[in-house]
């Protein structure tokens, strides 16, 4: 059974390790000084025993071209409980990326984006970060659905922005209530896109620069670096259950 205060004790001290500003990367990514760098996309999915997979993509920025990817099963995750996926999904992505460091290939990532959220999160500490700070890597949080907290839900007011949205690139804030700070962005990431994804910071990147590269990386509405990912596990999911 998860112990929920223990977990809540970790969290504190995490985040006494967070850091939202940018890392000296994204100016060299912004002015593309070094012509090619690279993006990692964490997916995790589920086969029907229950079993996890972990996948990564690593892609080619700008060029968005896949380079590397990876798998790992997990089974006998902790239980879900909403709020504390960090703890059952976090283990496993900093294992994989541990294996990974051991083949000392040349294409470690840079940034990730993670499929879920960075402190779009109601104890502001979601999967995106905890995965940043663990690895000491710059994460972005990419979640489809709406976390609903800190007073963020989808009432009148939402569903308006949202229908104001008419072009790929629009966007809105996400304000917390307690102070009226943002906190994440509402993304219609093409013009074809039917739903908004929510953009959150995971560790040493700015608001904006989060949103700045998911744009860079989106040619349907989830970023590419995830969409591989995501491929790539439901691909060896498929595989696995079929053998």
């Amino acid at each position: 059974m998860l112990n929920q205060s223990s977990y809540v004790g970790e969290e504190d001290l995490l985040r006494e390790k967070l850091i939202l500003e940018d890392d000296k990367i994204f100016q060299e990514i912004k002015e593309n000084k070094d012509g090619t760098y690279y993006i990692g996309g964490v997916d995790v999915s589920f086969q029907d025993d229950g079993k996890a997979c972990i996948a990564l993509a690593v892609l080619t920025f700008p060029e968005l071209e896949v380079v590397y990817t990876k798998y790992k099963h997990f089974d006998n995750l902790l239980e879900y409980i909403p709020s504390f996926l960090a703890f059952r999904e976090g283990p496993c992505v900093k294992s994989l990326f541990n294996d990974m460091k051991k083949e000392n290939l040349p294409f470690f990532p840079h940034v990730l984006m993670i499929d879920g959220n960075g402190i779009l999160h109601p104890r502001d500490l979601g999967l995106a970060c905890h995965v940043g700070i663990d690895l000491d890597i710059p994460s972005i949080g990419v979640a489809k659905s709406l976390f609903y907290c800190h007073g963020i839900q989808k009432d009148s007011s939402f569903y308006e922005k949202v229908q104001n949205m008419k072009d790929g690139g629009d966007s809105f804030p996400l304000v917390r209530e307690l102070d009226n700070k943002t906190i994440a962005y509402a993304l219609k990431s093409t013009k074809d896109s039917k739903k908004p994804i929510y953009i959150s910071q995971g560790y040493k990147v700015s608001l904006s620069t989060a949103v700045w590269l998911v744009k860079q990386c989106c040619k349907y509405r989830i970023p590419e670096p995830v969409r591989m990912a995501d491929q790539y596990s439901r691909k060896i999911i498929r595989e696995s259950q079929t053998s």
